[in-house]
């Protein structure tokens, strides 16, 4: 009887130490791992993380020097790079606290071309805005038409809608040194030369203040659609596109510059920098 109750009091106290053994080995292991994911992530490189917030905020620095260098006036360079030199030195201070030094650069403000980019190498085949429900302003203005290709390799503007259906475009391209605009839409074809083409507004029918049918309105109406580009390296101008998305959230568009912006960002033990062409405003 007495050898029963022993054999049991020591299964008790075995199962017991076990119990504790288990228990003591997860939380050595627990602290095990913590340290390790702790001196995994305190060696994480954080400078791509710095990089991006600086491209992000310089470049809506940029937009805002632009909006401040073209405030009841023509474009002002001294306006445009006092903004930016002031940018410049509070965000040296800003990251001097995290021991990283960061110096930016921007280039001149130039034409853009209507690439996603504003820049020549830029992608010239890209979807300015999605989910259209209706387009109330599209302005399109040509700076500089000599990079116009040819009829087989026109710079386009399409409206697509949701299967994907081209409902509308506009072609604009060089012939015998004159400006050759082509709107197809579902009646036909419509072209108008002539070598002084600048100002087209869209949705109100005219360029440079003349009449001229777009069918704009009548082929996208009722309908939901993307605008896409085609050829953006073939035409150097300002864009301004306005409306509702089918969410009915409004959205505008607007293209009127470029500028680069050079970004430096160094410490004691490594340095990274970027060139970021920056669409203004």
């Amino acid at each position: 009887m007495f050898n029963n109750d022993d054999s049991a009091q020591m299964i008790l106290i075995t199962g017991f130490a076990i119990g504790v053994g288990i228990v003591f080995l997860t939380v050595m292991l627990n602290n095990v791992i913590y340290s390790s994911n702790m001196a995994s992530e305190s060696s994480i490189d954080t400078y791509r993380f710095d990089l991006s917030n600086a491209i992000d905020m310089s470049s809506d620095a940029a937009c805002d020097a632009y909006i401040n260098a073209t405030d009841n006036q023509s474009f002002n360079p001294a306006v445009f790079n006092q903004y930016m030199s002031g940018y410049t030195q509070n965000i040296s201070n800003l990251y001097a606290y995290s021991g990283l030094s960061i110096s930016i650069k921007n280039s001149s403000v130039e034409e853009a071309y209507l690439t996603d980019n504003g820049i020549k190498s830029g992608n010239p085949n890209w979807t300015v805005v999605d989910n259209i429900n209706t387009t109330d302003e599209f302005l399109l203005d040509l700076s500089n038409t000599s990079v116009l290709g040819n009829k087989n390799n026109p710079f386009k503007i399409s409206a697509i809608n949701q299967t994907d259906t081209k409902i509308w475009s506009v072609g604009l391209y060089n012939e015998s040194g004159k400006v050759n605009v082509t709107v197809k839409n579902q009646t036909g074809v419509i072209s108008s030369n002539t070598s002084d083409i600048y100002h087209m507004d869209i949705t109100n029918n005219t360029i440079d203040g003349n009449s001229f049918s777009f069918h704009f309105e009548d082929c996208t109406n009722d309908d939901e659609y993307k605008l896409k580009i085609v050829n953006g390296t073939y035409l150097i101008g300002q864009m301004k596109i306005s409306g509702n998305l089918i969410n009915e959230q409004k959205f505008m568009i607007k293209r009127y510059k470029v500028t680069r912006l050079n970004i430096n960002l160094s410490s004691s033990s490594k340095q990274v920098s970027a060139i970021v062409p920056v669409t203004l405003p």
